[in-house]
């Protein structure tokens, strides 16, 4: 249980830290950094459309040679409101302990 609530905190923290990269302006693309996954893990995105600007997006899921994995989101949200999607780690993986780089 501890383990589990360690890296929660870690990646609550990995996402504070980057909520500034997923804001795009200039090409309509944004990327985070990799994160690694094995199975038994999940990783979800969160995005909330800040006031006073509607946000539209598509959420999905690429590894590490930016091909799709995963489920994908087309999103229209209005200030304030936010959408989540996850991808299971066991979705990319068979191998216990074997590492898969994802990022959104």
């Amino acid at each position: 249980m501890k383990t589990r609530i360690a890296i929660a905190v870690v990646i609550l923290g990995l996402t504070i830290a980057n909520i500034s990269w997923a804001q795009s302006l200039s090409n309509n693309t944004t990327n985070f950094p990799m994160i690694g996954l094995v199975r038994g893990q999940t990783l979800q995105v969160n995005p909330v459309a800040i006031p006073i600007d509607p946000c539209f997006a598509t959420i999905g899921f690429q590894n590490a040679n930016g091909n799709p994995v995963g489920p994908s989101l087309s999103v229209a949200l209005q200030p304030g409101q936010s959408a989540s999607l996850a991808l299971n780690g066991n979705t990319l993986t068979n191998t216990p302990g074997k590492r898969v780089d994802t990022t959104t």
